[in-house]
């Protein structure tokens, strides 16, 4: 009996051990993570300290009752599995951060030719290629990957029209273009697009010269750009930016103001003269093209950017049970053309919410009415994600989910400052939304040269209003709200 008292002491010795090393990584975590006010921080390394030291004595102590240290070890096995899991979702996030901080991204652009030639990348050696430039500073890479990698003889074009004929009437093999003039043939011209096979693809790297903030954004306010590119997959490939939204936040007066830019918005993209361009361009360019472009625009700075893809939106939807989505009209999403969206409140799962973010086919005012959508969409998953508990289960599933489509220069550190402020002070969060407007038009755009392109022709007032919005916010001054819907 006595030897087998000493066991069961023994085991309890043991097991308070690793208890103690378990509690000390985990307290450490938390205040290496920084995300808990002072005295909630000291009131749980308390609380903590006490359940370590009353379970360790009664888990080692011989005396106590075998019942007694069988609930006790019970105990401290149910806490070393929390604190374990606890300490697995902080590192899991941090990696899910490190992760997204990429300040690499690759542009593509693509050799293409006509199907009736059965072209591919090991048959075009000593081919002749227009390649169409389209002002990228790097271009000259793509000229020597086509020269050294591809042994092509290169023509550098300024026109996709003269591409085209010289295709037609066989002068040249293959052709050079960007994500601009690709989407343009497939959308305006396909039947011609329709008679064209992709050879291959031509990525070039991008490094973001984006430097990193230095601001308190627990007590500085700041801007966000936030950006949906219309691609699947991997977030490192630069595409046309479909979603242009600005997140100006004051954390001392809990205000946030969310300003839509259109996507044809017709502006001229930083440091670049000759033809302006649609908004939606700047992506082609990378990010910061993007972010400089707005800043041009509207006169402000821009802080952060969070950059998204479709493929992390319907993840991420999908993954929270998806939304609950006000529509003003009853219509069938042009992407997604076996639903019909209800006029009223809709349950959207991920492929409905994005289609329902990109429509402007259903619209009179189309691009105007789509990005009033997606500042619904937004403000849905927030909504959502804040108010439902029950996703803290799904917390890794959600991170690993949007990885992948996933990027920001936001680090955590920053974030930290903030939600350590939401837990301290609890501020109550008052949430405007503006968007700019323009009038239809048709111009020659910078990224596609000679051709003529929708547009969207800036209201100034609405610029200059958006400006004196943004400021308002930043400076922490309450204006009075207009009505900017229609």
């Amino acid at each position: 009996m006595n030897k087998k008292k000493k066991n069961n002491n023994k085991f309890g010795i043991l097991i308070s051990k690793v208890f103690l090393v378990i509690t000390v990584i985990f307290l450490c975590t938390i205040i290496f993570l920084n995300i808990l006010p002072f005295r909630y921080l000291l009131l749980v390394i308390l609380l903590m300290g006490v359940i370590l030291l009353t379970l360790s004595f009664f888990n080692s102590y011989k005396r106590v009752k075998k019942k007694v240290r069988g609930v006790s070890i019970f105990l401290t096995l149910i806490l070393m599995f929390i604190y374990s899991f606890g300490f697995y979702y902080i590192v899991k996030t941090y990696g899910f951060m490190d992760n997204i901080n990429n300040k690499v991204s690759y542009k593509e652009y693509y050799i293409m030719s006509l199907k009736e030639n059965n072209y591919n990348k090991n048959n075009i050696s000593n081919k002749i290629i227009d390649a169409y430039n389209d002002n990228f500073n790097k271009f000259s890479e793509v000229i020597s990957k086509l020269k050294d990698d591809y042994k092509l003889i290169v023509k550098e074009k300024k026109s996709i029209r003269d591409i085209k004929d010289d295709l037609i009437e066989e002068e040249v093999d293959l052709m050079l273009i960007n994500g601009a003039i690709k989407n343009y043939l497939e959308t305006e011209d396909y039947e011609f697009f329709k008679e064209l096979s992709l050879v291959d693809t031509i990525k070039i790297e991008v490094v973001s010269e984006n430097e990193d903030n230095d601001i308190n954004i627990s007590k500085t306010p700041f801007n966000v750009y936030i950006t949906g590119i219309d691609t699947y997959g991997d977030i490192d490939t630069t595409s046309r930016s479909d979603v242009n939204m600005i997140a100006s936040v004051n954390p001392n007066t809990g205000d946030i103001l969310l300003t839509s830019i259109p996507r044809d918005y017709y502006v001229q993209l930083h440091d670049t003269t000759g033809y302006k361009d649609k908004l939606t361009h700047a992506g082609l360019y990378g990010t910061d093209m993007s972010i400089s472009t707005i800043e041009d625009l509207l006169d402000i700075d821009i802080n952060y950017y969070v950059k998204v893809n479709f493929s992390s939106l319907v993840s991420l939807v999908n993954l929270i049970g998806g939304v609950d989505v006000y529509s003003d009209l009853e219509f069938v999403p042009h992407a997604k053309k076996d639903i019909v969206i209800e006029e009223g409140i809709n349950h959207m799962d991920g492929e409905t919410a994005l289609a329902f973010a990109r429509e402007r086919y259903a619209y009179s005012e189309g691009d105007v009415h789509r990005v009033q959508n997606q500042q619904d969409v937004v403000m849905a998953i927030i909504k959502k994600m804040t108010s439902d508990l029950t996703l803290l289960a799904k917390y890794t599933s959600i991170l690993d989910s949007v990885e992948g489509g996933f990027d920001t220069n936001i680090k955590m550190s920053d974030l930290a400052k903030l939600v350590k402020k939401q837990l301290d002070v609890n501020p109550s969060w008052n949430i405007d939304r503006y968007i700019l407007k323009g009038s239809d038009g048709y111009e020659y755009t910078y990224s596609m040269g000679e051709i003529y392109a929708y547009v969207m022709l800036p209201d100034e007032e609405c610029v200059s209003e958006a400006h004196d919005k943004i400021i308002s916010v930043i400076e922490g001054v309450k204006v009075q709200e207009e009505d900017n819907t229609y």
